[in-house]
């Protein structure tokens, strides 16, 4: 569990899992359908950035960061990351082409996913390098990933489903040892849609907290305490007890039944 007076991490790229939407998926679909290189997707997921967190299981919050450089050299398409019970977990994400293929006829990688693998790889060796500004928060000239360790994950998404893609099969054991997951679009759609089949229910409200940067974890708890105090007694969650602060973010929303 993070420390409590630990800052969240930039609440400009925190983004909702549950605002997820039937539209939203169905667009996805045509710029796939469409897209020609990673430049159109790069786009769309700045401004879509829920549609790339939806296998994260974190309640406690969720961010996607476009384009964070790292340091003159490198520039990962995204970092995401989640707060959960157990602390922060980050990924680096790398865009590859859907027109690409994940494998060759014989198995092996195709020249795009080595490169996509490699990406992702000197990335991670680069924050090895520079974990403590990449943890350090904006306002003391750090990255303001907060919590991300130098082993961190990495997804790289390529090709579609049925060409040189997933169903090929995957080189599990090289994958497990890097930590780094291979995926074809088609797996985004999946995901999506699962997320969007588990919410829909009856009476389900959401209540925006809004705040500011630079808030600690407690103050952000205390402020979603207060605006929950504020409604309407039919409006509140049922009472219970709270684990700690960290079950606040910024910008937090709350799920609530009627």
């Amino acid at each position: 569990m993070p420390k409590e007076d630990q800052p969240l991490p930039p609440s400009d790229f925190e983004t909702h899992w549950d605002d997820v939407t039937s539209a939203d998926v169905d667009e996805l679909e045509r710029v796939l359908d469409a897209s020609k290189g990673e430049r159109e997707l790069q786009k769309f997921f700045e401004r879509h950035p829920n549609l790339l967190v939806q296998h994260l299981g974190g309640g406690h919050g969720r961010w996607v960061v476009p384009q964070k450089r790292l340091g003159a050299e490198f520039v990962p398409d995204f970092v995401v990351g989640e707060l959960s019970s157990i602390g922060y977990h980050w990924e680096l994400v790398e865009l590859e082409s859907p027109r690409n293929r994940m494998f060759l006829k014989n198995g092996d990688y195709s020249a795009a996913t080595n490169h996509g693998v490699g990406q992702v790889k000197r990335w991670r060796a680069w924050l090895t390098a520079n974990a403590r500004y990449a943890r350090a928060a904006r306002d003391d000239n750090g990255l303001g990933l907060t919590g991300i360790r130098s082993n961190l994950d990495g997804v790289v998404l390529i090709g579609r489903r049925g060409v040189g893609g997933e169903e090929a099969g995957l080189r599990a054991d090289d994958l497990e040892n890097s930590r780094i997951a291979i995926h074809s679009y088609d797996w985004l759609v999946e995901r999506a849609r699962a997320r969007i089949k588990a919410l829909r229910g009856p009476g389900r409200r959401t209540v925006v907290v809004p705040t500011k940067r630079g808030l600690t974890m407690r103050q952000v708890y205390l402020k979603a305490d207060r605006t929950i105090r504020e409604l309407k007694p039919e409006e509140r969650p049922p009472p219970r007890k709270l684990g700690s602060a960290a079950e606040a973010s910024s910008t937090t929303r709350r799920h609530l039944r009627k």
